[in-house]
């Protein structure tokens, strides 16, 4: 706020503490009591800045009035609209404020935005701005406004739209301001229109809130509203879109319009759903759809079904997520509402693939594909593509990673949140296979977000997490703080989350079973992770030297009906380890070499360097093969910077040039054990 000056520093901090917003602290300091908001300029600093401009000459100091209304920033076209000058005039005085050090010029040739004028410091402009009258601001930003109007740049709808509602906001109740709110109006749509096909809901927002402020009339506020919980939704900004929702659901009611009802309820559901409120989902579908029992086949109650179909299969409500997506599917295809086909289509793909049925999943998800590209829905082909990820995985990470990506950039492009993180989310979990962890990391750092900090942000950093702690750099603070806000969303899937972190942590720190047994409380969080978590478990358990546990698993593995070359040869590699541990080494050697060819096929190296781990657990690591791929993987996990798990390597390789074989089953069984007794800690 201060800009580097001290004295306006510490002025601010006596405004503050004499407002009892800052208090003191036993060191000297000061700490915030609650949220500080929006910084006034204190009257000291106030009187001092406005000394200063009351000592310029007259014409100088309206100019610098002038030029506080057009912004931080602006150009000398937009001055003399406003100042209504002479350019030649302009110039002149334009230069006097540049050596009174008021403003400065952009002179750099390479700035897109050379030869504009901005204040040297932001409270000069506020000040300059607060001494005018609410007569003299309406006058210079319709000046402004109109001229805008007459660039007629679609760039500057923004700044149009600010400076009517600037207007509008100086003018007293009465004809004129019905006026000005009109025009505020219209082109704060227009800027909300501009920012969404730019792929910023975010700033959408913003402009349809301002739009709400000048409107009134039922039907305009209702839809403007709904624009805004929309645009609130793809930005992910899930708190600020529920609250709206009862003012437009009260607004429909009032309205006597039953199918906008029925979509405020639809934009309720999805924004608890994505906000992983699953279960309030879920009860709001069963509180609603009985109000529309007459119209079940009108389009806005069917997207309302199909919502609570989704929510009812994320809370493994099957059976009844199944029927309701057969029947609203079976009037949206006789109706022809394309788009909802699309999503129902997909939406039975997925509870094909969460009940294990995997080519029913395929074929359902595919066909959604291939009728939205037929309908030209791009965002329901990237949906599509986004579900096919998911199983797509199962079989080769590398390819699924080519089209996470294309998924990721687009949802970027359009602004879409939830669909960007989601996406990352997994694709980062099969980047973590392919070894490209210093992309999945940068990514995962670009987009956590520390103004959003939601459920969205909560999903990323748990993954992020997972590397780091496979890495060995996860603090403890780090640690506690997603359990500390995991336990406060109180979502099963991402409580899961947390035990697949825990499972990362103990395979890095070599307390396998502890890995193995968190990575099946994970599996058992979620139908959809299973497949991914169950693998994880069975290695760890063979690393466990459990045979039990790791036989256990196989069995799970098998009645999920999972298929794919990928996790069909993580369950080589778990069998092989049982047959190794129950003595038949040939058989279970044999098993790994297939495994370590067919994981340099599909590329998956970190794959490759835990199954060296694995062969060297149960078969020896002084056999020259086994000691060969101990030698890759210690190269991989280098390369990974992996230091936890390039610690196990060397360990085993130690072995080797000791001379002592592999460590004891008892002495594995009997550290386990021990370790069970230990506080969990971040690595």
């Amino acid at each position: 706020r201060a800009e580097g000056i001290p004295l306006y520093a510490v002025e601010t901090i006596r405004m503050l503490v004499a407002d009892g917003r800052l208090e003191p602290r036993e060191d000297g300091g000061y700490s915030p009591v609650g949220e500080l908001g929006e910084l006034a300029v204190p009257d000291t600093l106030h009187a001092l800045i406005a000394a200063r401009l009351d000592g310029l000459d007259p014409a100088e100091r309206s100019l610098i009035q002038d030029a506080a209304v057009l912004g931080q920033s602006f150009t000398p076209a937009g001055l003399a609209a406003v100042s209504g000058l002479e350019e030649a005039a302009l110039t002149a005085r334009l230069r006097v404020l540049v050596r009174s050090d008021l403003l400065l010029e952009e002179l750099d040739p390479r700035s897109p935005e050379r030869g504009q004028y901005h204040f040297v410091q932001a409270l000069i402009r506020e000040v300059a701005y607060s001494t005018l009258s609410l007569k003299d601001r309406r006058i210079r930003h319709l000046a402004a406004a109109r001229f805008f109007e007459s660039v007629g740049d679609d760039e500057l709808a923004g700044a149009l739209a600010a400076h009517y509602l600037a207007a509008y906001r100086a003018t007293s109740a009465g004809e004129e301001a019905r006026a000005l709110a009109s025009q505020a109006r219209i082109a704060l749509k227009a800027a909300a229109d501009r920012a969404v096909a730019l792929g910023s809901p975010r700033q959408a927002v913003t402009f349809l809130a301002q739009a709400l402020e000048v409107q009134s009339d039922d039907a305009d506020r209702a839809a403007i509203l709904e624009r805004t919980i929309r645009s609130a939704i793809d930005a992910a900004l899930y708190e600020p879109a529920l609250d709206l929702v009862p003012e437009l659901r009260e607004i429909r009611e009032r309205m006597g319009d039953r199918p906008g009802l029925a979509q405020a309820i639809v934009l309720q559901g999805e924004a608890l759903d994505q906000s992983r409120d699953r279960e309030k989902a879920v009860a709001l579908g069963r509180e609603t759809l009985p109000l529309f029992a007459d119209m079940e086949e009108d389009e806005s109650v069917l997207r309302l079904r199909a919502g609570w179909a989704a929510s009812l299969m994320f809370t493994r409500h099957y059976d009844e997520a199944e029927l309701e997506a057969d029947r609203a599917l079976a009037s949206a295809e006789r109706l022809g509402y394309g788009e909802l086909a699309v999503r129902l289509l997909r939406v039975k793909g997925m509870l094909a693939q969460f009940q294990g049925r995997m080519w029913e999943a395929i074929a359902l998800v595919e066909g959604s594909r291939r009728l939205a590209e037929q309908l030209d829905l791009p965002a329901e082909v990237d949906q599509a593509n986004s579900t096919l990820t998911n199983v797509m995985a199962l079989d080769d990470p590398r390819a699924t990673v080519e089209v996470g990506r294309r998924v990721i950039e687009q949802a970027r492009r359009i602004g879409h949140r939830n669909r960007e993180t989601i996406n990352l989310g997994n694709t980062a979990e099969d980047i973590r296979r392919i070894g490209e962890w210093d992309w999945g990391m940068a990514e995962l750092d670009r987009a956590i977000r520390d103004e959003d900090r939601n459920v969205t942000d909560l999903f990323l950093e748990h993954v992020r997490a997972q590397y780091l702690a496979l890495r060995g750099t996860l603090t403890r603070a780090e640690f506690d703080s997603l359990l500390a806000r995991t336990d406060e969303l109180g979502d099963p899937e991402m409580a899961g989350a947390i035990h697949d972190l825990r499972g990362c942590m103990a395979l890095a720190e070599g307390q396998f079973l502890d890995a193995a047994r968190e990575f099946v409380a994970f599996a058992e969080t979620s139908d959809l992770n299973a497949p991914y978590a169950l693998p994880r478990a069975g290695v760890t358990a063979v690393l466990a030297q459990d045979a039990t546990l790791a036989t256990e698993i196989l069995g799970r593995l098998g009645g999920l009906g999972a298929r794919g070359r990928a996790i069909e040869t993580d369950v080589s590699v778990i069998r092989a380890g049982v047959q190794a541990l129950e003595g038949d080494r040939d058989t279970a050697m044999a098993g790994y070499r297939r495994a370590w060819n067919q994981y340099v096929d599909l590329g998956l190296v970190y794959d490759q360097g835990l199954l060296a781990l694995v062969a060297a657990a149960t078969i020896e690591p002084g056999d020259p093969e086994v000691a060969a791929w101990l030698g890759e993987a210690r190269s991989i996990f280098e390369r990974l910077r992996a230091a936890p798990l390039l610690a196990l390597v060397d360990a085993q390789a130690e072995a080797v040039w000791s001379g002592r074989s592999a460590p004891a089953r008892a002495e594995t069984a009997e550290a386990t054990e021990s370790s069970e007794t230990e506080p969990e800690r971040a690595s």
